[in-house]
């Protein structure tokens, strides 16, 4: 599946979760608040991983760390936040965010995607 296709998977994956998952309402999304969740969920991982298994190990190539702007009519937009696993084709975590505004960054990211990926946040 080449990187087209998945950003198109992930977008209708991230729509069908809205419904699961009570949002988590915020004045301001910033890169850090998305950064640092992503952080906080892959240290916890490799703990729990290294705890079963003695050493870490995580290929971080079936991994896409994604945000999906999603604009709902009604509502503000929401973002939804998550860890897709390119293997199984759906979400290993995810977190639905209700937002006033974004940062600069965060913005101009999706200014002209709807999903973008964090992998490499340089």
């Amino acid at each position: 599946m080449d990187i087209g296709s998945i950003l198109v998977f992930i977008a209708v994956v991230a729509a069908e979760r809205l419904v699961e998952y009570a949002l988590e309402k915020f004045v301001r999304i910033t890169r850090r608040t998305i950064l640092e969740w992503f952080e906080k969920l892959l240290e916890s991982w490799l703990n729990k991983i290294k705890c079963f298994f003695g050493k870490p190990y995580l290929n971080q190539e079936d991994y896409l760390l994604v945000t999906v702007k999603i604009e709902l009519q009604g509502r503000e937009s929401v973002i939804v936040q998550g860890i897709f696993n390119k293997n199984i084709r759906d979400f290993a975590e995810v977190r639905v965010l209700e937002y006033e505004s974004l940062d600069s960054q965060v913005s101009n990211a999706h200014r002209r995607q709807k999903v973008v990926i964090w992998n490499d946040p340089s």
